[in-house]
Parts: C-alpha cells; structure tokens; sequence
C-alpha cells in the first residue's frame, strides 16, 4: 500500500512538472509575434525542397551544409500542408515538455530532494534560452532534448551498467551529432568514459560464445565487459551516423561525418575583417559581416560553381589546386579577396542568384577546405589578435545578456531579466559544483553525472573558442547547469558519527 502511495505521488508530481513546462511554453508561443515563422538558417527550406525535389538540399543538388536531423523533422510537418506551423508547434511544446521532465528525472536519479528536483525543472522550464528557441525554427529545442535524455540515460547506466543501455547512449549521441555537430567530441568523450568506468560483471556481459576466437571467444578481445559495452555504444552511435556519412560519400566522393559549413563558421570567425575590426577596438557585438559576405560570394562564384551536367564525373582529390593560388606558395592572400567587388550578398542565406539556372551548382567539399586553409591562414598571420578573438568567442559563449537589447519596454525586460537569470543560476551552478564535490557524505551519482556536465562544458567551450559563437549554442548544457545549481541548496544536514554505542 505504501509502495503504491509513492508511485502515485512520483507520477503526479512527474506529470505536473510536465504541466509546467506546458503552460510556459504555451504561453510564450501565443505571445510572441511571427513564432516559428521565419527560417534564419534555411532548415525549412532544405526540408520543403526534400518533399518538393526528393533531395535533402536546394532544388536538384545535395547539401551537407546543415546536419540533417532537423530538416527531417520539418519535412515530417511540412506533410501537413498548410496546417504545418500547427504541428510543429506542437512537436515544440512535446520537446520541450520531455526535456523538463528528463531534467527532474534525473534530478530524482541523482537522489535530489524534492525542492531541489523543482528547481532542477523551474530553471529548464523557464529558462531564457530555451524560451527563444521554442520559437525559432532552429536545432535547439531538439538539441537539448537530446542531450539531457542522454545526461539521464548515463545516470542510469551508472547504476546499472548493461548493454542496451550503451546502445542508446550511442544512438542519441549520435543523434546529438546529426542536429549539432559539434557535439561530435562530446560522443568521443562519452564513449572514453563507458571505456574507463567500472563494470560488474552481469550475465549479459558473459560471452557469448565459449569456444576460442579473436572477438568473442573465451580469452577474447571483447569478452572483457568494458570492451564489449564500449563496442556497443560505437554500434549504436554507427547506426544514425553511417547511413549519413555514406550518402556524403556518394553524393560528395567523400564520407563528410558532420557538414561542410565547418569552414565557412570557422572563417567567419577568424578573418582579416574581423581581425581589423578588433585592432581598432571592436568587439564581436559590433562588427559588420557585410564585407565577408560579400568576398565570400564572390569566391565561391570564382572558385567553386560546378557545371551540372558534369557534377556525378568530378574527383574531389584533383580539385586541390583551387584552394591555393599560384604564386602564393600555397597560401590565399588577403589581396586575392578584395580585388573581386560585390556580387550577390544573399546567397550565404541559400537564396539563388539571377540567371539562367535557378540554382546554382556548388563544390560545398572544396570550398569548404577552402575556407578551413584561410581561416587558419589568418590565424598564422595574427595570433595576437587570435586569442583576443578567443577570450571573446569565450566570454560570448557564456555570456549573461543578448548581445543587443532593443528599444522597446519588452526588450529592455528581457535584456536585464536575461541577465539577472543568468548570473544567479551561475553563481548557484558554481556553488553547487563546490559543495558536492568537497562535503563528506557524498553522492556518486550526482558526482559522477555532473562530472560529464563538466567535461561536456570544456569540450563545446573550446570547440566554440575556435568558431563563430552565439551564446543560445550552450542551450544543450541548459540541464547540467540546472543539476549543479540545485545541489548546492536544500541540502540534508550533516549527521554526526557516533564514535561510541548509545547507553541503554
């Protein structure tokens, strides 16, 4: 009877967390003008195009530009016709619903108390962030779904390390890489960590054959638990990543594992515009990309634009020679840019240019490497001026305030609110990490997750220090600093050890 009065009180608490979730994302939905109407980084139109063309990028040519993970969300409501925005809206209210409640699971995992399980799911259900997002058509509402059933997932694989269990840490890992590459170190990470993590040895992880041989044998290679649950989170991780990066390979002539706009979000954040811009005291908030945009579109029309009919015959490996120019001694000057004038500046957006062909035929592949040789070239050039960008890059990625705020009272609001938020979950996060890391009684489990937490915030941290850097790309840490903020309050007393037995 008890037991069954505590799972109805865990389910009814559950379920009102998820009520919260929903009314406040609900609600911010109905009241923000516009929502989830504008495609800012072309999602919707790589998503329609699939359902118009068959072909997951514009018209009849392939892009790996975006991952691919959400536009095959997009397409499933675009399906809906004109009812499309409706479903994903609901299909936003769902995500963020589940991301709120995984949080107080794993709080609830991690044995937090009940106070604290309700902050955990307060601070992701009203998070700034992660409000915006819901109304944006953008990867992270799905990014931070993934990653917090992932922090769970690992919770529970603590406690009970099995082999499913591996398996689904590899799949929404790898799912993880397909909406965000960049959390492609964090998989590697995860994986390192069910490598070096102990095991019990559980009947599951026996071997599955007895006789001799190199893999499964007795004596064997992964007849050892860890290897074997290593191997199995690689295979799950394989199972969403290689069907991509096979078509890549085919559509491409090479096995491209995350996108090819790692280049052009490289250079745009290390490039002598920028660089000349900080020089003369700017910062990131004030700089104009306008001139980037403008020679990175004439280059690629320089460079990069294939005839279509003989686009299925090109050897991306001969195509080498159009990342350097001749006479540079195989670097691109700084010169080689500015001496082409404006062009098209929309196309970086993905809106076709004038012309005959409505679309245009790019070597994403090469113009991507293009761009990876001139953004380190920059940095070779100015490495006083790199790791200023890096402090800023830094400094942005967990900054406390839009970088902008508006004219309007709303604005101002958010601006201000946004930053009072922040800095009290960060000053709470930095707290929390402290006490449960230094108090005598204490949680492994919490340890062990918020350690994860931790390695997860240095790895998108210094990728991030290297690219072009918003601070709503932390959304999928949203879960991990909730974690820490609330360990550090609410806390159990300490009970003294008695060093003698009671009298009787």
């Amino acid at each position: 009877m008890r037991r069954s009065v505590g799972t109805f009180l865990r389910q009814a608490e559950g379920g009102a967390v998820v009520g919260l979730a929903l009314v406040i994302r609900a609600a911010v939905l109905l009241l923000t003008p516009n929502a989830l109407q504008a495609d800012p980084d072309g999602y919707r139109a790589v998503a329609e195009n699939l359902l118009q063309h068959g072909v997951l990028g514009h018209g009849p040519q392939p892009t790996a530009k975006r991952p691919p993970l959400y536009p095959l969300i997009l397409a499933g409501c675009a399906v809906f016709g004109s009812a499309a925005r409706g479903v994903l809206s609901l299909l936003h209210l769902a995500m963020g619903g589940a991301t709120v409640w995984l949080a107080w699971h794993l709080a609830r995992t991690c044995r937090l108390r009940r106070r604290q399980r309700w902050l955990v799911a307060a601070l992701m259900a009203a998070d700034p962030l992660l409000l915006r997002a819901s109304t944006l058509v953008m990867t992270e509402t799905v990014a931070v779904l993934l990653a917090t059933a992932a922090l769970n997932l690992w919770t529970h694989y603590l406690r009970q390390p099995t082999g499913w269990r591996a398996g689904l840490a590899g799949l929404l890992m790898g799912l993880a890489v397909l909406c965000r590459p960049a959390w492609s170190l964090c998989l590697l990470a995860l994986g390192a960590m069910v490598l070096s993590s102990p095991v019990r040895q559980k009947r599951l992880l026996r071997p599955v054959s007895e006789k001799p041989g190199p893999l499964f044998g007795k004596g064997s290679l992964l007849c050892h638990p860890r290897l074997r649950l290593f191997a199995l989170y690689g295979l799950g991780a394989g199972l969403v990543w290689t069907p991509w990066a096979w078509r890549n390979a085919l559509q491409f002539g090479w096995p491209v594992l995350t996108t090819t706009h790692g280049g052009y979000t490289m250079f745009l954040a290390n490039n002598p515009w920028l660089y000349e811009h900080l020089r003369q005291g700017g910062s990131l908030q004030n700089w104009n990309p306008k001139p980037f945009h403008q020679a990175w579109d004439q280059t690629v029309q320089d460079r990069f634009l294939l005839n279509p009919s003989g686009i299925r015959k090109r050897n991306v490996f001969r195509q080498s020679s159009l990342l350097l120019d001749k006479g540079s001694g195989g670097r691109v000057s700084r010169w080689n840019w500015e001496r082409n004038p404006l062009s098209n500046p929309s196309s970086e957006a993905g809106v076709p240019p004038t012309g005959d062909s409505p679309f245009r035929w790019i070597d994403e592949l090469a113009a991507d490497r293009w761009a990876y040789q001139q953004a380190w070239h920059a940095i070779r050039e100015e490495p006083g001026l790199f790791c200023r960008a890096v402090l800023l890059r830094w400094s942005r990625f967990w900054q406390l305030t839009p970088s902008q705020k508006g004219e309007a009272g709303v604005n101002w609001l958010v601006y201000y609110g946004s930053g009072a938020w922040y800095a009290g979950e960060f000053i709470l996060a930095i707290w929390g990490i402290w006490v449960v890391y230094t108090k005598s009684n204490r949680n492994f489990a919490l340890q062990n997750t918020l350690l994860v937490g931790l390695i997860w915030s240095g790895l998108l941290s210094g990728v991030h220090i290297f690219y072009w850097t918003e601070m709503r790309m932390r959304c999928p840490l949203t879960a991990a600093i909730a974690l820490a903020a609330a360990s550090g309050i609410f806390q159990r007393p300490l009970h003294r050890r008695q060093t003698a037995p009671s009298p009787r």
